[in-house]
């Protein structure tokens, strides 16, 4: 009987655990600005692997210039930022490692036109 507890008991925690780590998600967010520091419209953000540059996910911004990409699994990350009229961006060292993780303004320069 004491034997079948233990067992219980080991396996509820087994259990928990591997629920705690598979819930190692969290919130990437920030804001896009142009280089008249005015906001970006309808800009796409890429949310890529750090290893091998793979598409992870996708937001984009919102009037304010404002992403959020939710359920992101704890690891290191590159964003791009792309808008038209503005050239693209490429942000390294993007480290989730807690539930939320507020990028710094990302500053796109607007395209030369000719």
């Amino acid at each position: 009987m004491c034997t079948l507890i233990k067992k219980f008991i080991g396996g509820i925690l087994l259990l928990g655990l591997s629920i705690h780590s598979y819930a190692q998600t969290g919130k990437i967010s920030g804001a896009v600005k142009s280089s008249e520091n005015k906001p970006v419209e309808a800009g796409t953000v890429s949310l890529l692997n750090a290893k091998d540059s793979s598409l992870v996910k996708l937001s984009l911004t919102d009037k304010a210039g404002l992403y959020e990409i939710d359920k992101v699994k704890y690891g290191n990350y590159l964003i791009k930022v792309e808008a038209v009229g503005h050239d693209s961006a490429i942000i390294s060292g993007i480290s989730l490692a807690a539930a939320t993780l507020t990028v710094k303004d990302i500053e796109l320069k607007s395209t030369a036109s000719s």
